[in-house]
């Protein structure tokens, strides 16, 4: 059913998106760490 996939397709998408963010502020937060020491 198209409308099951499409909902699936958006969380996936919702998540990829956290998952992103997430590994984007720890590598930053890494990054800042390494740069000011």
């Amino acid at each position: 059913m198209w409308w099951q996939h499409k909902k699936i397709g958006s969380e996936m998408a919702e998540k990829a998106e956290n998952v992103n963010m997430w590994m984007g502020s720890l590598i930053g937060r890494s990054c800042r760490r390494y740069f000011r020491g």
